[in-house]
């Protein structure tokens, strides 16, 4: 059986949040390493988890440009 917690909204908006700045810090470390396809791919991820499934399929293409290896980037592209 699977159980389903409800989470007080605080923590809901405080894990939005939390992924909203990793969208940030991803965005940073790519300026730093423009070429590395595993920081476009995690970027995609979470941009997934805020919804934004545009920019989510255009990291994923971006790491698979990058390196067309990047197993993660294929599954984030959907």
């Amino acid at each position: 059986m699977v159980f389903i917690m409800k989470l007080p909204l605080f923590f809901l908006d405080l894990i939005h949040f939390i992924i909203f700045i990793t969208v940030q810090l991803l965005t940073q470390a790519i300026q730093l390493s423009p070429n590395n396809a595993v920081l476009y791919a995690d970027r995609a991820q979470a941009n997934i988890k805020l919804n934004n499934f545009t920019e989510a399929v255009a990291d994923a293409n971006k790491a698979i440009d990058l390196n067309p290896s990047t197993s993660k980037a294929y599954f984030r592209k959907g």
